[in-house]
């Protein structure tokens, strides 16, 4: 019971560190121009950035036809962690690695939403087989309206344990909107986003204490939030990211379809950019 507690502890902190790593360098790699810059110090940033780069590689990586097995699972989890060890930038603020394990206990005490084990993990079992299998949602719609966050859920089929990690991806979202929150509340630089971030950060601890209910509908509220805060109050510039805001509202669709109701926000920074790019030519 208590080697159980430890491995699962190991797993999912490691799974933080990863994805910690991961995110940075694809931010990095892809997000690296001038005028599309990453405005933000927080480094929690770099997690939503590795969560949305684990989306994206789950889904291919499902694809690899007899390629992927659990061997493979845990060598990419820990490929992660070895970046981590070797990269000298890495972060040296002491709360970026304790706020993981003030939330722990969340989800030691989990108890996942009513429809998880009606479609969802029914559906990561399927993913867990070494072969892809195309057109499935002919046989059931369930598997028609699953998001693709349940591809990302998948990696986490180690070997010997294999189903007992499904549930940290989507804790993890939860700890990384809470650690960018709070790490904003202490950002003096910008009070509007520290008033902003201290609003939301109450009332998720409030509201989702309790780990049931955690469903996927509310990975996509923890990234609207994120792009919120993070893309339009942050923003001291006449015109926004639209690179990151673009693509992180495609991840959010491929969550939930319901993201769409976003996009009055995106058309508004497009609008924004727009007038300012014209605003300067004709200048």
């Amino acid at each position: 019971m208590i080697l159980d507690l430890l491995i699962f502890f190991i797993v999912y902190y490691l799974a933080f560190i990863s994805l910690y790593s991961y995110g940075k360098q694809f931010k990095l790699f892809f997000f690296k121009d001038v005028t599309d810059i990453i405005s933000s110090e927080n480094d929690y940033a770099n997690i939503f950035f590795g969560i949305a780069f684990f989306v994206i590689f789950s889904w291919l990586y499902h694809f690899s036809f007899g390629f992927k097995n659990q061997w493979i699972n845990l060598f990419i989890l820990l490929f992660g962690v070895i970046i981590f060890l070797l990269d000298k930038t890495k972060t040296k603020i002491k709360s970026f690695y304790f706020i993981p394990l003030v939330l722990f206990s969340g989800i030691v005490i989990y108890n996942n939403h009513d429809d998880f084990h009606y479609y969802h993990f029914q559906n990561i079992i399927e993913l867990t087989d070494n072969y892809p299998k195309i057109g499935i949602g002919n046989l059931n719609s369930k598997y028609v309206y699953a998001s693709l966050f349940v591809y990302f859920e998948s990696l986490f089929n180690f070997p010997h344990y294999q189903h007992h990690f499904f549930n940290i991806p989507r804790y993890l979202v939860f700890v990384t909107i809470c650690g960018y929150l709070f790490t904003n509340i202490f950002n003096k630089k910008n009070n509007l986003s520290h008033f902003l971030s201290a609003v939301f950060l109450v009332f998720i601890l409030i509201k989702f204490k309790r780990f049931s209910e955690h469903g996927y509908d509310y990975i996509l509220t923890f990234f609207l939030i994120f792009i919120f805060v993070e893309y339009f109050y942050r923003c001291k510039e006449k015109s926004y990211n639209l690179k990151s805001i673009i693509f992180f509202f495609s991840i959010v669709l491929s969550f939930k379809a319901t993201g769409i109701f976003f996009l009055p926000f995106v058309i508004f920074a497009i609008y924004k950019n727009y007038s300012s790019n014209l605003s300067s030519i004709i200048g």
